[in-house]
């Protein structure tokens, strides 16, 4: 195709798009609807903070750039006991998994959050559609719908709800 790779490049993940470049004070300028009393959890997922040595994105035990990042859209971050779990993707055992979901829904449950708000697509499936296979599983409903964060900052910079994608998403 006419070109040449030559490594000089930066590739960054997007959370630090916004956080270093876009910055926490222009992301709440830009908020046209603040989402306040909206309980937002966070999942982290395993690829923003780890390999930490590799990522850099934040402290990997102690995260606060999701947070921060959903307080700037007006919303309140919900810290639940098993944010650092992984959402289990990636484990071979199909029993691991779900195991895991459930025990992160759990406390994502107990602190009454209204939404799980994660950047990560992989995560994202499995808790939209891993949901439904743990109310089969271990007899318990638990709805609690998965956003991306960027659906949550286009709601709050005044995008229409239905224009979001939402319709396309298992849990509403």
């Amino acid at each position: 195709i006419g070109r040449k790779y030559r490594g000089t490049s930066r590739v960054r993940h997007v959370v630090t798009l916004l956080r270093d470049v876009i910055g926490y004070d222009a992301v709440r300028d830009s908020v046209t609807r603040p989402l306040e009393g909206l309980r937002t959890a966070i999942h982290y997922g395993c690829h923003l903070l780890k390999p930490s040595k590799i990522m850099q994105v934040d402290d990997p035990n102690d995260p606060t750039v999701m947070e921060r990042l959903v307080a700037a859209l007006g919303a309140t971050p919900v810290r639940h006991r098993n944010w650092y779990l992984c959402c289990g993707k990636a484990c071979q055992s199909a029993d691991i998994p779900m195991n895991m979901m459930h025990d992160l829904l759990g406390t994502v449950n107990e602190e009454k959050a209204d939404i799980l708000c994660m950047i990560c697509p992989t995560c994202f499936g499995q808790f939209d559609h891993g949901q439904m296979k743990i109310a089969k599983q271990f007899d318990e409903q638990r709805h609690t719908p998965p956003v991306y964060y960027f659906q949550l900052l286009a709601l709050a910079q005044g995008v229409p709800y239905d224009e979001l994608g939402f319709e396309r998403q298992r849990l509403k």
